[in-house]
């Protein structure tokens, strides 16, 4: 299918889903991307068969209610435009059980309690899941439209219909370089109702994608000095930093007392908060993003 969108669309086409129906194929271009949000679902092909299509379906659905969300956050706090697509999906070779295992080692004590399946390294552990889903990427061919376009791609993990744990989080790192941010596999179940309060999976879900957005834009964690020899880390875990201006020694004096409710902090879900000195980091992204 790659190369079939190849002849017909140029070099830079890639092949992808929008169902797991036999009909479901798309090509997609670098123009058909550029400068906007676009989620992709990692879904495990052990989990490819005719019962889990609606499954599919429902949960693209939940993708694209997640990531309207989030565009909406961005552009009301800004005014600038968020474009994004509809969700696609990404077979990957992974299957649900490792992707599974993957996220909770990203966290010490959670990989030790499920007999540590990838052993733990204090440098690498928490960037493996992130490695296997920017090696997935890439084997799907979406490196070659991060390549020659201005998109975020949003991954997202699915275990499939009926997977035989509780979908989990992620530990820390949950962002890469190249325009890639990466969601907890809980995240792709997260449902919310236009009648009713949302329930917390899912502003825990709308956090987590809009945060990684946030980073994937270019936002710093909203009290991170910006230092690179600086090794801490942390929204709150540094001493009381306020990055408005990074030459004033008082401006630690103009810190925000509410500043955890940020969406680059611990945030609130959906009435997190986007501070000016956020937005006036982030608008020179978004007006010259298209």
């Amino acid at each position: 299918m790659h190369k079939a969108c190849r002849r017909a669309y140029g070099n830079y086409a890639i092949a992808t889903l929008v169902g797991l129906g036999v009909n479901d194929w798309r090509c997609l271009t670098p123009a058909d991307v550029r400068g906007r949000v676009v989620p992709v679902l990692l879904y495990p092909v052990d989990h490819l068969n005719v019962g889990e299509i609606a499954f599919a379906l429902d949960t693209l659905k939940r993708i694209d209610t997640i990531m309207s969300g989030v565009r909406s956050f961005y552009q009301g706090k800004t005014s600038a435009l968020v474009r994004g697509t509809n969700a696609f999906i990404l077979l990957t070779r992974t299957s649900a059980n490792d992707w599974q295992n993957l996220a909770l080692c990203t966290d010490k004590d959670a990989c030790a309690y499920i007999g540590n399946p990838y052993p733990w390294d204090e440098d690498n552990s928490r960037f493996i899941y992130l490695k296997r889903i920017k090696s997935e990427v890439n084997d799907g061919r979406w490196n070659t439209l991060l390549a020659h376009s201005s998109m975020r791609l949003a991954a997202f993990v699915t275990l499939g219909a009926s997977p035989t744990q509780t979908p989990t989080w992620c530990g820390a790192a949950d962002s890469v370089e190249g325009g890639v941010l990466v969601t907890a596999p809980s995240n792709s179940y997260a449902a919310c109702s236009s009648t009713t309060n949302n329930p917390p999976d899912y502003e825990d879900a709308f956090y987590g994608a809009a945060h990684e957005l946030g980073h994937a834009m270019g936002l710093p964690h909203s009290d991170d000095p910006g230092d690179p020899a600086d090794p801490k880390d942390g929204c709150l875990n540094n001493p009381p930093v306020y990055v408005f201006s990074d030459t004033n020694p008082n401006s630690n004096l103009l810190r925000p007392a509410n500043l955890s409710d940020s969406i680059m902090c611990l945030g609130k879900g959906t009435s997190s908060e986007l501070f000016p000195f956020e937005v006036q980091k982030l608008l020179p992204f978004l007006l010259g993003w298209h």
